[in-house]
């Protein structure tokens, strides 16, 4: 099963990069139609990743030729968001920098998507106590440090309005904004989880 998915992927690679006139693709091709085919290839599983970076290896000058910006940024931005783990990175880092100058402009593109990446990861090992807190006790408002923040919030409770002496909540603008906040912060974890 998994060669078959690689196989059908590998087709759907060398669709996305199928260029019969290099002036057709420009104009059948619009620019949110060609990211949005690299963004499906990516996250189908975590697997296309690698996938697709092995496929890449050998078709850098055809996603160059076929791009309408003569770069493989789409294909290496998608990669580098959907890493899980820091030696996946740490390889791909590796690639970058072997691939540098056949990558132009799309390195910087995988460096800082790299970066981007390792933040997002870190932001969600901060956070998995949050989670658990909330799924275990529900919303509890508490302090949270952000590393290298010398002040912060005093945990006091939102600076309008005040309190009615009810126990901590803050108005209904609070609750709100705290609602907002567990559904952001659940979507982006299953969000790293899954992709």
């Amino acid at each position: 099963v998994a060669r078959e998915i690689k196989a059908s992927l590998v087709k759907f690679l060398d669709a996305i990069v199928y260029v019969d006139n290099d002036n057709d693709i420009h104009k059948y091709v619009r620019p949110q139609d060609w990211s949005a085919a690299w963004s499906s290839a990516a996250s189908g599983n975590p697997e296309n990743a690698w996938r697709i970076l092995e496929w890449l290896l050998n078709n850098i000058a055809k996603v160059q030729a076929a791009s309408i910006d003569n770069s493989a940024a789409t294909p290496i931005s998608n990669i580098a968001s959907r890493l899980q783990t820091e030696q996946e990175l740490e390889a791909f880092t590796r690639w970058l920098e072997a691939n540098r100058v056949a990558l132009g402009s799309a390195y910087n593109t995988g460096i800082n998507g790299v970066a981007a990446t390792r933040n997002n990861h870190a932001w969600t090992r901060n956070r998995a106590g949050e989670f658990a807190s909330y799924f275990e006790t529900g919303y509890v408002e508490e302090e949270i440090s952000e590393g290298g923040n010398d002040g912060g919030d005093s945990g006091g409770g939102d600076s309008g309005g005040g309190d009615s002496g009810g126990g901590g909540g803050g108005s209904p603008d609070g609750a709100s904004m705290a609602t907002f906040s567990v559904i952001t912060l659940i979507a982006t974890l299953v969000a790293t989880l899954i992709a």
